[in-house]
């Protein structure tokens, strides 16, 4: 009896990396800040596998295309829903400058950060009032979430 091997598929390397992916994206307003090299991120890379992804299945890797491969480098990366309440999404893929940080209250209408691409700039405005509880910014995705104030 042989065995047969199968190479991952989009939805088998998202699920391996979605966690790695998620973690740098938050880490790279610090890292680019402070203009870091990103070590530790290519570390958590190698550590999850990502060296594999092309690798032929039979020789031990995932077997997955060229094109599984930046699929799901792009959708994998966590990014705000704004069919979520409280996440606020970037209108376009741009260069994004924060103006708010973890713990700042915000109220309905305040601008939370700017978004610059191809010479135009908007604000990026929030529909609802809080308490920022996290940012989740990385590239060109952008997203806040809140906690409820005290009586909401």
């Amino acid at each position: 009896m042989t065995s047969t091997v199968h190479a991952a598929t989009y939805r088998d390397l998202a699920g391996r990396f979605a966690s790695a992916f998620g973690d740098i994206a938050r880490g790279e307003p610090a890292r680019e800040a402070g203009r870091h090299l990103p070590f530790a991120a290519l570390e958590q890379l190698r550590a999850v596998g990502i060296g594999a992804v092309t690798v032929p299945a039979e020789a031990g890797g995932f077997g997955a295309g060229q094109e599984d491969m930046l699929h799901s480098d792009v959708k994998a990366a966590e990014k705000a829903d704004p069919a979520q309440p409280g996440h606020i999404a970037a209108p376009f893929a741009g260069t994004v400058s924060l103006g708010v940080a973890e713990g700042d209250t915000i109220q309905a209408g305040d601008t939370v950060a700017t978004i610059e691409a191809m010479k135009m700039e908007a604000g990026i405005t929030t529909t609802i009032g809080g308490t920022v509880k996290r940012l989740a910014i990385g590239g060109h995705r952008t997203g806040a979430r809140r906690r409820p104030p005290a009586g909401d």
